[in-house]
């Protein structure tokens, strides 16, 4: 990654949060606030005060490839959906299968010649955005395929092993 960056003139950076905490992620983000103030760095894909059906068609279009956004009824009929609550300045996450740009897991990658299918939406103001639910999502903690609990034991010492940290 780091020659992938150099060679094209990209600022890098290394994440080493899991293993040093906040510290390991420091250069990481003094990289991204100086990409944040160059003048062509950043540019919103939809305004903020977009209605939330523009916000979704802009994320499935130009993001993922979709051809277009399907709407169940559920969320038209939710709150967010109406558009209460302070939805409308809200920013979107959208929550879709793991493998694909779709919210069909079987549609590998970056499909072509698709339609995406909302059929949830969630408010969390708290943390300041709207998700947005693809298909038919599971929405599960990200977790490995063998999850590190697996790994962990405690001796006849009472000394806990397979936390490195």
């Amino acid at each position: 990654m780091q020659g992938f960056a150099e060679e094209r003139g990209l600022p890098f950076a290394p994440s080493e949060v899991y293993a040093k905490g906040g510290e390991g992620g420091l250069e990481l983000a003094e990289k991204v606030l100086e990409a944040l103030a160059l003048p062509h760095a950043y540019r919103p894909l939809y305004p903020l005060e977009a209605p939330l059906e523009e916000k979704v068609e802009a994320i499935a279009t130009r993001v993922y490839g979709a051809e277009g956004v399907e709407w169940s009824e559920e969320p038209k009929k939710s709150p967010e959906g109406r558009q209460e609550g302070g939805v409308r300045g809200s920013p979107v996450v959208m929550a879709k299968a793991a493998t694909s740009l779709s919210d069909n897991p079987r549609l590998r990658g970056r499909p072509r010649g698709f339609t995406v299918r909302v059929t949830d939406l969630r408010c969390r103001l708290g943390a300041g955005f709207v998700v947005v639910y693809m298909g038919g999502i599971e929405t599960l903690p990200g977790l490995p395929k063998v999850p590190q609990a697996l790994g962990i034991d405690v001796d006849e010492e009472g000394r806990i092993r397979g936390m490195d940290y």
